[in-house]
């Protein structure tokens, strides 16, 4: 059973590149360091780059720097760092688990990695989902796109009441 919530949900700019790709920020550690991520509800992780990454492409993306975070926790797996990671500038998940990639081959897009809206069960090293560690009982999130960028959002918890229709233009079955 969903736990109703009293308080409103946050919601949290989405920036659109024509009509095709989104992304929203967030920060990672204390004090916060911020990225521009894909909202991604296909995979289940939160990746960002890691400041040891010298390749061309991550010289100009935001990297995380463990070494400048005092909420950094570290793993005995490579690549993995625990830290507290924020949404909405009040959605946090405190010790989350992310990988924090040292290389990239192809620089596809401009963001600096993916948060992960997936199910935990395809998460990869079983870390848990930023949705099931954030400090809310809700656990819902949805989008809400208008032919405006400026005033497309995403919602944590994931129901708006007014100032947005459902209407779908492309399905997927």
């Amino acid at each position: 059973m969903l736990k109703e919530s009293n308080k409103a949900p946050d919601s949290i700019p989405v920036k659109d590149y024509m009509d095709a790709q989104y992304f929203i920020d967030m920060t990672i550690g204390t004090p916060p360091q911020s990225f521009i991520v894909v909202p991604d509800t296909g995979s289940s992780n939160l990746w960002v780059y890691s400041s040891k990454c010298v390749s061309i492409p991550c010289l100009f993306r935001h990297r995380y720097d463990f070494s400048k975070s005092s909420t950094y926790r570290a793993d005995k797996r490579a690549n993995i760092d625990f830290d507290t990671a924020i949404v909405g500038g009040n959605i946090s998940a405190k010790d989350m688990g992310f990988e924090a990639m040292d290389s990239i081959s192809v620089a596809s897009s401009n963001v600096d990695g993916i948060l992960g809206l997936g199910f935990e069960t395809m998460a990869i090293d079983r870390l848990s989902t930023f949705i099931n560690k954030a400090n809310i009982d809700d656990k819902s999130f949805a989008f809400y796109l208008k032919s405006n960028p400026k005033e497309s959002i995403m919602t944590i918890p994931g129901k708006l009441e007014t100032g947005y229709t459902l209407r779908a233009k492309h399905m997927v079955v």
